[in-house]
């Protein structure tokens, strides 16, 4: 059984949550990262995913709220993490943790708010432009 790529996003995300300040995980910051950078996502379809994730794992869609809106992307040991897994694995981005942060900031915040506040999103992320329309 193959997972949607809006499946995929959701667990990673949910991890990231879960784990917070303990997440030494930063493949999952990677791969949503990617994946926000090379598809395009249907608001819907991500939301849904989010809320059966979120809800399967009893994990607070308030938390996801608050981890995004934190200054999290900031911490100096995040970024140290960061460093140290794109040398583990010969990553060649120049992106520094902050700005990895920030953009799956901007591809999650619209859909999560959207999830807690029980509102659908018509909404189409396009990864050539990395906004949604």
């Amino acid at each position: 059984m193959a997972y949607s790529k809006e499946t995929i996003v959701a667990e990673k995300f949910e991890a990231i949550v879960k784990l917070t300040t303990f997440n030494t995980r930063m493949k999952d910051f990677y791969d949503i990262s990617f994946l926000a950078s090379e598809f395009n996502f249907e608001a819907d379809a991500l939301q849904s995913a989010l809320k059966n994730t979120f809800g399967r794992r009893q994990t607070s869609l308030n938390s996801a709220a608050e981890l995004l809106l934190s200054e999290f992307g900031d911490q100096a040991s995040f970024q140290r993490y960061w460093e140290a897994f794109k040398k583990r694995t010969r990553l060649t981005t120049k992106q520094d943790f902050r700005s990895v942060f920030e953009e799956i900031r901007s591809f999650l915040s619209p859909v999560v708010r959207a999830a807690r506040e029980g509102r659908t999103m018509n909404l189409v992320w396009r990864s050539e432009i990395r906004k949604r329309e």
